[in-house]
């Protein structure tokens, strides 16, 4: 066995790769759960969704595995199981599926230069809106076509969204103007929401919505990049909403969409 099948599985799992505990998915993480789940498709390309449903312990590996419920296009297709305590996330994807690898072509180290939209300073303001064009000629083509009002701000919402997964929650609410993320929010969720704005640059539109997100969730994740919400409209689009945001410091407006996940 190579040092990179070690990675990409447990040591001592047997069975269906991900399908069965004894050979769970091993991430480097419980966050990272979130970050390898958001990159799966189903073989034929198709987006999925996922829910915890608990956790087990797997006798041959000796540790904790996650159970997760996958759906597409609203019906289960799967259980998976993930052991958040691997040596690294896998690269290897279970039958049925494969990885969404390419990632957007933005500068993810970068961050740190990114002027910032918070001052009240027409100069940084400046700056900001320079940074911001040269970011988002880096947006995949499709994406393009979207009205101004969608993609107005949308290069500063994915460097908050990768500066978020690169430095945690602590990190960035310690660094964050607010503090936010607020205690009472799901970082789960919140990983979730900025895996696929960095990932799969969703948002943008009802055919390129955020997914798997409550209603409230949707909003804590926009007020975590200082948008907050004004109005949620319904959409022609089942279970998809557009939100409508003002930056919390200088009332500009983004516009994104979400389907929103009905709880039971």
């Amino acid at each position: 066995m190579t040092k990179k099948d070690l990675i990409d599985e447990m040591p001592g799992g047997y069975g269906e790769f991900g399908h069965d505990a004894t050979n769970p998915i091993p991430t480097a993480s419980i966050q990272e759960n979130c970050f390898y789940l958001d990159r799966l498709l189903t073989s034929d390309n198709s987006s999925i969704l996922y829910h915890r449903r608990g956790s087990r312990h797997a006798d041959n590996i000796g540790k904790i595995v996650d159970v997760y419920n996958i759906f597409s296009h609203g019906v289960e297709i799967a259980k998976l199981y993930i052991c958040p305590y691997g040596e690294a996330t896998s690269t290897k994807a279970p039958k049925g599926f494969k990885l969404n690898v390419v990632a957007s072509e933005f500068d993810i180290a970068s961050w740190d230069d990114m002027p910032s939209l918070d001052d009240d300073d027409e100069e940084a303001y400046w700056r900001f809106l320079d940074f911001q064009k040269e970011q988002w000629k880096k947006i995949p083509d499709e994406l393009r076509k979207f009205s101004a009002e969608n993609t107005n701000f949308y290069g500063y919402i994915y460097h908050k969204a990768a500066s978020f997964l690169a430095r945690g929650a602590a990190r960035y609410g310690i660094e964050d103007f607010f503090g936010y993320p607020l205690d009472d929010w799901d970082i789960e969720k919140l990983i979730s929401g900025c895996n696929q704005i960095v990932y799969h640059n969703k948002g943008l539109s009802p055919e390129y919505c955020l997914d798997n997100l409550t209603e409230d969730e949707f909003k804590n994740l926009l007020e975590m990049f200082h948008f907050k919400a004004v109005e949620i409209q319904k959409t022609s689009h089942e279970n998809i909403v557009k939100g409508i945001f003002n930056h919390l410091m200088n009332d500009k407006k983004i516009e994104m969409y979400c389907r929103i996940l009905i709880e039971s």
